[in-house]
């Protein structure tokens, strides 16, 4: 069995050598790692010829600037494993990540999608494990457990799980172009629709980095823009399927994208954006409660969806959020954070 990973690569020549090592040094050895350089202007490319040389396995594929869904849907097309993977340039997988995985697949050809869990690095010497009450270890069909699935922190997150190759091609799954932010969730809700066999794993394989100079952190008003351009693209998706579990989907997908554009809040919430944001935020909220209150007698355990994030929740002073928060934030949690790995528990789950 054959694994392929795709890593879009644009400027990132920080990171790039640690992700091509996670990569090139796996403990199973049969995958081809493609990497797509999306118009770099750094050394990145540069790496990665370096990389191919010592490794046949690598292969680079260079295009001009077109964004991480262009990149990673030509990676889908030249693809010749039967399960593929994406990972981000300045992420890693932990080295037996393909062996474990191969051992699930074996024997369970049927499985379209290995679902595992992610570990957040804040910076690169510091973890911090999501408590996410997956299901554990178990084979099913999507539509069968959504509301489960729907309570992992990475629900509409790409690199966190393993594609069947066949499965993607069959139902013409493909990252939508033109998208600049939230392009995962769009394309993992299409995987969904497709409703896949999954297989949840719940062990930590896939390193995220929080790396503060990515699209999303940049300026909050742009990424907004950004976001919204996924939601409509997700409400067009939806508009031309027949699945007979599809508001189950959208209350988790939108509820999702809430969640994102809810990081945004201090921000836009003290500037001169906060109607058009409150405004944007009250319009999602209104869809979900709105599916939830319409198909209550069909949605099972979903009617009783708990919105954690409240417009109300955020209407808290000024001194909170300038004052308050700040204080609490680097006088209290980062010396903790800082205390515990330096006392060993960088790693501990």
């Amino acid at each position: 069995m054959k694994f392929s990973i795709i890593v879009p690569i644009f400027n990132c020549q920080k990171y790039l050598t640690k992700c091509i090592n996670s990569l090139r040094n796996q403990t199973y050895k049969n995958l081809e790692i493609i990497c797509i350089d999306d118009g770099s202007t750094d050394n990145s490319k540069q790496i990665i010829e370096e990389f191919s040389k010592q490794d046949k396995r690598i292969k680079l594929i260079t295009q001009q600037n077109q964004g991480v869904s262009v990149a990673r849907n030509n990676g889908i097309k030249i693809a010749t494993g039967e399960y593929i993977m994406f990972v981000d340039a300045d992420d890693w997988l932990d080295f037996n990540t393909c062996e474990i995985l191969y051992h699930i697949l074996q024997n369970q050809n049927e499985i379209d999608i290995i679902w595992f869990q992610t570990r957040v690095w804040e910076n690169p010497h510091f973890s911090k494990y999501q408590k996410t009450p997956l299901l554990k270890n178990k084979f099913y069909r999507f539509s069968d457990k959504i509301f489960e699935t729907y309570k992992s922190f990475t629900f509409l997150s790409a690199c966190d799980k393993s594609y069947k190759t066949s499965f993607l091609k069959q139902n013409n799954i493909l990252f939508t172009h033109g998208i600049k932010c939230f392009e995962d969730g769009i394309f993992v809700t299409k995987v969904f629709l497709s409703n896949p066999q999954i297989y949840m794993l719940n062990i930590h394989l896939y390193n995220y980095l929080m790396n503060h100079n990515s699209v999303t952190h940049k300026n909050a008003y742009d990424v907004l823009k950004m976001n919204l351009e996924g939601y409509y693209s997700l409400q067009n998706m939806f508009s031309t399927s027949k699945v007979d579990f599809l508001d189950k989907v959208k209350i988790m997908s939108f509820d999702y994208f809430l969640n994102n554009i809810c990081s945004l809040w201090t921000n836009l919430y003290f500037s001169k954006y906060k109607q058009e944001y409150l405004d944007i935020l009250n319009t999602i909220e209104n869809a979900i409660k709105n599916l939830i209150e319409n198909n209550s007698d069909k949605l099972l355990g979903l009617q009783n969806l708990k919105f954690n994030k409240q417009i109300s929740k955020y209407h808290l002073s000024w001194l909170y959020w300038k004052i308050v928060r700040p204080i609490c934030k680097y006088c209290i949690v980062l010396p903790y954070r800082k205390l515990k790995y330096l006392l060993g528990g960088k790693n501990e789950k």
